[in-house]
C-alpha cells in the first residue's frame, strides 16, 4: 500500500544545508584546463558535477590533484585508478593522472555529464591512519561515434606519492582543451 505524507507547514527558518555551493566555472570557449584551486578547508569532502565536451573528437577527460603550491601533481606513479565504461574497464597502479572518460565525441549532443566526490581536502602528509585524497563517481555521455556510454571512475593518490592537496584540475587527454564546460563544486558539511 502507498502512503502519502503531507508536510503540515514545517518551518525551516534557521536550518542549515549539509551542502554548500563553493564554486562554478562555465564557458562555451575552448580552455586548456579548468582548475579549482584553494578549496576551502572548511570541508574535507566535495561533490563536483560537470557537463563537458572536449575540443577534439575522440579525446577523453582527465583529472589531477593540485598540491599545496597549486601545481598539478603529475609524477610518473602519482595515481592509482579504476575506470569503467559500458563494462570495459581500465586500471592503473602507477600513472600521472586519473581517467574520467573514454573517447568522447564533440558533435551536437555528444560529450559527457557526470559527478564525483572528492575526499581528503584536509589530508595531512604522512597521515598513516588515513587514505590519501581520492575521487569516485559516475558519468554518462556519447563517444565519437555517437554511441551512448555510462560508467564509473575512481582513484586517488598512490600511497608512495601521498601528500596534502589544495585543489584539482580537469583537462582533455590530447592537450587540445575542453571545448565547452559547466562545472560546479559543492562542499559537504561534516555532521556535528
Amino acid at each position: 500500500a502507498l502512503t502519502k505524507v503531507q508536510d503540515g507547514g514545517t518551518n525551516f527558518t534557521g536550518a542549515t544545508s549539509a551542502m554548500v555551493t563553493v564554486s562554478r566555472s562555465n564557458s562555451t570557449s575552448t580552455v586548456t584546463s579548468v582548475d579549482f584551486d584553494n578549496l576551502s578547508t572548511n570541508f574535507d569532502t566535495f561533490l563536483v558535477t560537470y557537463s563537458i565536451k572536449t575540443a577534439t573528437d575522440g579525446n577523453g577527460l582527465r583529472f589531477r590533484f593540485l598540491d599545496t603550491s597549486g601545481t598539478a601533481i603529475s609524477d610518473s606513479s602519482s595515481y592509482q585508478y579504476y575506470h569503467d565504461v559500458d563494462g570495459g574497464a581500465t586500471s592503473s597502479n602507477g600513472n600521472t593522472l586519473l581517467h574520467l572518460s573514454g573517447a568522447l565525441g564533440n558533435a551536437n549532443y555528444e560529450g559527457q555529464k557526470g559527478y564525483f566526490y572528492l575526499v581528503g581536502r584536509n589530508y595531512s602528509a604522512n597521515d598513516t591512519d588515513s587514505v590519501p585524497p581520492f575521487i569516485f563517481g559516475g558519468k554518462h555521455g556519447y563517444n565519437q561515434d555517437g554511441n551512448g556510454q555510462a560508467g564509473f571512475s575512481g582513484g586517488g593518490l598512490d600511497a608512495s606519492s601521498q601528500q596534502a592537496i589544495r585543489g584539482f584540475s580537469m583537462f582533455d587527454s590530447g592537450g587540445n582543451g575542453l571545448g565547452s564546460h559547466d562545472i560546479s563544486v559543492y562542499g559537504l558539511r561534516i555532521p556535528s
